[in-house]
């Protein structure tokens, strides 16, 4: 920092320096001498913001820990910003106001960054602008502006603003409730008056859509309307409505909250707007029973059971064919109930009657159970009488619930036999039970969700609906066709997320078509739901707790099952790119690498994974032949929710007080349980992204600097310093690290800020995924930049050895930014999957309570005479399904493992993972792990080991003394190795220091050698170099962290890995090390940094204070002249051609 310059004098008789240092006549101008003292640390707030157009000011307050006089000289990189006074001092505390000016950008979406250069360090600012409204948007729509709430659902937008004119199209891959129609994505118009964007967008779901799963067999039209406001940030907030036409006789009106976040980057969308679809009408259409396909008519049905009366009097014929076709249920539950049947009988009975075609059907097996096609005949001529009468109107409801027993009945027990076949046969004999159910439901859900029924359920009053006072038979008391029809929507939503889970593991070949299938069912999932919420709110305020809880959050399963769908492995929460490190000397006799010790832990879940599977399929679910047994695994499942809860949202956490989706607040608070520590995991992240935007500065800055340099001693022209790269292209360096540069900080930028816990809907979910693809493209070109600084040569004069050094060293300063760039592009991957993760885990949790609310609701009720109810998920399931998940994870991580240890992705993994399902996939999995790295050993050999001194003086670029070419003062090495060193941002405050540098694989940098591959650390040695340093041991911290690079072992390529994502400085990439002092001390080699790379993008030395390493309180820091590691490794020779090894195992999990 200036003390004084051409505008500002010094004062008191002072003279201002060359080096514009205040000083006597007679005062050398020198450096001064480093110091151990810590002056403070400093930070913003805020460290990063989106700007908008909306914005006119910008305020950052600066706090420092230091109680002395801060000196700070602010640097802008973004037309939109300026600042009055860009230098200046304070004490404690001070805001910087900048006047912010949209107009200037030069872009849709402008870079910003703001530099403040302090006395105590440097600290960066991000602060981009986005102009206008126009632009990407993700987020969601909650429907919940009724007195039920039906769920949250994803919705990508893209909005394009021209003088208050808006057009908006949804887009149909990436919108649970949009998908595109025959007609298109969904798109609509509206304006934009400064405040309000006011928006309507309208839809036609044809009769044909989604194919059998369609059970309305009319058009369905949906036209909806937002009121969104910009809030700042990039951010649209407000409500819609909904109104859905064709259901009913009448268009009906939902509605709900909306909440969408800017994809940062996304440019301007471009699109053409459809025509307005026209929104179909519904004829008023008797009641039929043409659903079931049943070959006997109702006439039929009625002389069966000897009724003459004609059907317009149907309450004399009711009791008659109630008796014949559906008594015969109630007497089979009954025996069930007793103990002496399983409801798996009761299944195959009713499953029999479901597939008979006409009354002649209904006998043996089927005799035993109930006939949909003859009830739904009682139900039609119900329907024609008045909802106002109550013994019609109850009459109605009971033979409706009674109609929907045997589907509900027999599609449950096929989705539990459907988790039984999981483990014994496989997902596609899984999927095959789900789809069977389904098809089973069709009928029945088709038939009421005729107009007819519908609206004489609307119609029908609350009192009347509930059923006969007094009565405890399931089917005729408690709201019986309300609840068999809410618990059908549920069911049916359940299975679709199933199979949509199920495509995700790789069930379905056609990846694009199993979204598209997904996202049908769960349209028509809301279009059933919504017909069943608005005859709830015709009955009253609040809808009948039985049902209500059924039906509350009917499309998170379809939602969860979508974005299983969308997100593949990356439910599994790890990282792209993460590698474990769990190598433990100790353990190498019985597992000697890496991924072998990860195997071998992996054995532990894998063993449990099959005692859970033992135990389910070992579970005859005895507890359903008796009220009391089956009510007490209601209890146990109820614990395992609680104790679920708890893990994911803290110990403190009371599922109680959830009532609204604000109350979802509560879970995590404290940085508790598994939600708690991914939003510290994000926070520790984003502190590392901020700190490495300073660091890329920094190294752009110090290349530009060394450019200059060259250019002036060898009295050259900076613009004949170019490298050429592969395709012998000229590269300028200045210009090519501007590039990187840029594509840093649009990537910084995509991760800041992004919403994730908006905690009434999985808050820009959809949006996150949309993000990560885009960071996943940028990641790949950012290691594309990275293989052509390690591979670009440099044109220069043979003869001028100086030329040529200083090119090498602007060479291994560009493959330091690309690996930084490439360290922050993994980083931001990282967040942006944690902060995946974190919506996904709180769905989890709500979805759980959802299910513990069902569970609690059933504790009044007698759920082992009730036809509509099976407990799909018991404590046996649950435990097995949980067992597998981490199982599958543990396996997962050692696959991960094994392609580090290969040096070579494997594609297939991903999907063997998800195909492991059961035991023998599990340990089929297992086994060809084994193969692979058996096979890769056998083609290329065992590792050789060498050993590498690396100087921490030199990794700076100090290689020898320096005059100052001001002064003319003489700079030792070790001199200014320590004026680097003791930097007010290296110190911690507590007498210890740290410094962080890189490491390559450039050719002919002095380190490693460039004819093996798969370099790797095997241990590691450190000194101490200087006088005065104490006794003969310190203690030295070295951890690693970023991006690494390794070579291939067949050809010139370099295979970059980005290790240690998501996982902080854990045990896995940090050693405390026992130095010397001037030698390597009497410590063996430390083994803690086993198997990392050789080539890494941040090596960071710690040198503790006292308090933390006692035996460093002798060290002087201003004596340190060097840090020296000396690197064991090993390496395999390169082969001078490929060498195949067999994957295929990985192909054949699944089969």
């Amino acid at each position: 920092m200036q003390e004084c310059n051409a505008q500002v004098s010094c004062s008191g008789g002072l003279t201002c320096s060359p080096r514009a240092r205040c000083l006597a006549r007679s005062e050398p101008d020198a450096d001064p001498e480093p110091t151990t003292s810590y002056a403070g640390s400093i930070t913003t707030n805020p460290s990063a913001i989106l700007l908008t157009e909306g914005d006119d000011k910008l305020s950052i307050e600066m706090t420092t820990s230091s109680t002395e006089t801060v000196r700070y000289r602010v640097v802008l990189a973004a037309p939109h910003l300026t600042i009055g006074e860009p230098r200046g001092e304070f004490v404690g505390k001070t805001t910087l106001s900048l006047d912010v000016h949209p107009e200037l950008a030069a872009a849709l979406d402008q870079p910003g960054t703001i530099r403040i250069l302090t006395t105590l360090g440097e600290v960066v600012v991000n602060a981009p602008v986005h102009v206008g409204v126009t632009g990407r948007y993700q987020g969601s729509m909650h429907y919940d502006d009724n007195a039920l709430a039906l769920g949250a659902a994803r919705l990508s937008l893209d909005v394009s603003e021209k003088a208050g004119n808006v057009s908006a199209r949804i887009d149909g891959k990436s919108s649970l409730l949009f998908p595109a129609t025959a007609a298109g994505d969904t798109t609509g118009h509206g304006d934009f008056d400064g405040k309000t964007i006011s928006l309507t967008l309208a839809q036609r779901v044809e009769k044909g859509f989604g194919g059998e799963r369609n059970r309305f067999g009319r058009d369905i039209g949906r036209r909806v309307t937002f009121a969104l406001k910009p809030t700042g940030a990039g951010r649209l907030t407000g409500t819609f409505k909904e109104v859905v036409y064709g259901l009913f006789d009448e268009p009906v009106e939902l509605g709900g909250a909306a909440s969408f976040d800017l994809i940062r980057g996304g440019g301007a969308p471009e699109f053409t707007l459809a025509e307005v679809p026209a929104m179909p009408t519904v004829e008023p259409i008797p009641v039929t029973t043409q659903a079931f396909s049943f070959e006997d008519s109702c006439f039929a049905v009625n002389t069966s059971v000897f009724c003459s009366t004609p059907l317009s009097e149907p309450a004399s014929c009711a009791k008659a064919v109630e008796t014949k076709y559906y008594d015969p249920l109630t007497a089979k539950l009954e025996k069930k109930e007793s103990g002496t049947l399983p409801m798996a009988d009761v299944a195959v009975a009713c499953e029999a009657a479901l597939a008979a075609t006409k009354l002649s059907g209904f006998q043996g097996d089927a005799a035993s159970c109930a006939l949909p096609p003859a009830l739904a005949c009682a139900v039609a001529a119900s329907a024609k009488g008045s909802a106002a009468s109550s013994s019609a109107a109850r009459a109605f409801n009971r033979q409706l619930a009674r109609t929907l027993a045997p589907s509900l009945l027999v599609a449950q027990e096929k989705m539990v036999q459907g988790l039984y076949k999981s483990f014994s046969e496989g997902a596609a004999k899984e999927r095959e039970l789900y789809l069977q159910a389904q098809k089973l439901l069709s009928p029945s859900a088709e038939f009421a969700l005729q107009p007819g029924l519908l609206e004489f359920l609307r119609k029908t009053s609350a009192g009347d609906a509930a059923g006969e006072p007094g009565a405890t038979e399931p089917t005729v008391s408690d709201f019986p066709a309300a609840r068999s029809l809410a618990r059908l929507l549920l069911l049916s939503s359940k299975l679709d997320g199933e199979l949509a889970r199920l495509d995700s593991a790789g069930a379905a070949a056609d990846h694009a078509a199993s979204v598209r299938w997904a996202q049908e069912r769960a349209v028509l999932t809301f279009l059933e739901a919504a017909a069943l919420a608005k005859v709830l709110e015709a009955w009253g305020a609040s809808p009948p707790a039985s049902v209500g809880v059924v039906l509350s959050g009917v499309l998170g399963p379809v939602d969860s099952g979508f974005g299983a769908l969308v997100q593949g492995p990356s439910r599994f929460g790890i990282p792209d790119g993460f590698v474990p490190f769990v190598y433990r000397a100790e353990d190498a006799g019985k597992a000697p690498t890496n991924f072998e010790q990860m195997l071998l832990m992996a054995q532990t879940p894998l063993a449990q994974a099959l005692d859970d599977q033992a135990a389910f399929e070992g579970n005859k679910r005895l507890y359903e032949q008796n009220e009391q047994s089956l009510k007490n695994e209601l209890a146990q499942v109820r614990s395992n929710f609680d104790l679920s809860l708890k893990q994911i949202c803290g110990s403190g956490f009371d599922p109680d007080v959830i009532t609204t989706p604000a109350d979802w607040k509560s879970c995590g608070a404290g940085k508790t349980g598994e939600l708690g520590s991914l939003m510290l995991d994000i926070e520790q992240a984003q502190a590392r992204l901020q700190s490495a935007e300073s660091r890329i500065h920094g190294a752009k800055q110090k290349m530009a600097i060394s450019r200059d340099q060259l250019a002036q001693t060898q009295a050259v022209h900076v613009s004949t310093l170019q490298f050429i790269d592969a395709q012998g292209k000229a590269l300028e360096a200045i210009t090519w690290s501007e590039g990187v540069i840029n594509a840093a900080q649009a990537a910084i930028n995509t991760s800041a800020e992004a919403s994730v816990l908006n905690f009434g809907a999985p808050a820009a979910l959809a949006g996150l995924n949309a993000m990560l693809e885009m960071q996943k493209t940028a990641l790949a070109v950012a290691r594309q930049r990275l293989q052509t600084a390690q591979t670009m040569k440099f044109t220069a004069d043979a003869a001028k050895i100086e030329l040529i050094n200083g090119m090498a060293d602007l060479q291994k300063q560009a493959i330091d930014l690309a690996q930084l760039e490439v360290d922050i592009q993994q980083d931001v991957v990282g967040v942006l999957q944690a902060k995946l993760r974190l919506s996904n885990t709180l769905e989890q949790a709500r979805e759980l309570h959802e299910e513990r609310a069902r569970s609690l609701a059933l504790v009044s009720q007698s759920p082992s005479k009730d036809p509509s109810y099976r407990l799909l998920r018991d404590s046996f399931a649950l435990a097995a399904l949980t067992s597998r998940a981490d199982a599958q994870r543990s396996l997962y991580l050692s696959g991960r493992a094994l392609e580090y240890e290969i040096n070579r992705p494997l594609s297939a993994l991903p999907g063997s993972v998800l195909a492991a399902r059961d035991a023998t996939r599990l340990k089929k999995l297992s086994n060809c792990l084994t193969q692979i790295h058996d096979a890769h050993r056998v083609a290329y050999g065992s590792p050789q080991q060498y050993q590498t001194e690396v100087s921490l003086r030199r990794m700076l670029g100090i290689t020898g003394p320096r005059t100052d070419e001001v002064t003319g003062q003489l700079l030792t090495e070790g001199e200014l190795f320590r004026m680097e060193l003791l930097k007010n941002q290296n110190l911690d405050g507590k007498g210890g220091v740290g410094l962080t540098f890189s490491t390559n694989l450039q050719p002919g940098n002095g380190l490693f050698p460039t004819d093996v591959c798969g370099d790797k650390v095997a241990g590691v040695r450190v000194q101490l170099v200087g006088d005065f340093l104490g006794d003969a041991a310190a203690q030295v911290n070295l951890s690693l962290s970023g991006g690494s690079v390794m070579r291939e072992c067949a050809g010139e390529a370099l295979t970059n890995w980005s290790l240690g994502a998501g996982n902080g400085a854990g045990s896995s990439n940090f050693a405390v090390m026992q130095a010397g002092v001037n030698a390597w001390g009497s410590a063996p080699s430390n083994t803690s940094l086993f198997g990392q790379s050789v080539a890494r993008a941040a090596w960071r030395i710690v040198l503790p204070g006292p308090a933390d390493a006692p035996s460093n309180a002798d060290l002087d820091l201003t004596q340190l002249d060097d840090i020296v590691l000396e690197l064991t490794h090993k390496a395999l020779p390169r082969s001078s051609a490929p060498v195949s090894v067999d994957v295929s195992c990985l192909s054949v999990i699944g089969g």
